[in-house]
């Protein structure tokens, strides 16, 4: 985020987890990929409006964020 890298965020079921109901598969410039699991959609959201907001960001300037209905 800080690098202005992220070009999307996509949240999911994650199908392959017990433990972990949500994964964001997150896209960058670059065209890297890189997943995290979420043990909780609304807290990830929270902390990513938070993050953004300290660095100074508009919300026109925020990563977008989507959701798909299940994981790839």
């Amino acid at each position: 985020l800080a690098q202005n890298q992220v070009t999307m965020i996509t949240i999911s079921e994650d199908q392959g987890s017990d433990t972990f109901k949500y994964r964001a598969a997150i896209d960058t410039v670059s065209g890297k990929k890189v997943y995290m699991v979420l043990p909780q959609v609304e807290n990830f959201l929270l902390k990513l409006d938070l993050a953004q907001r300290e660095m100074g960001k508009s919300p026109a300037e925020f990563a977008p964020v989507k959701y798909a209905n299940s994981s790839e």
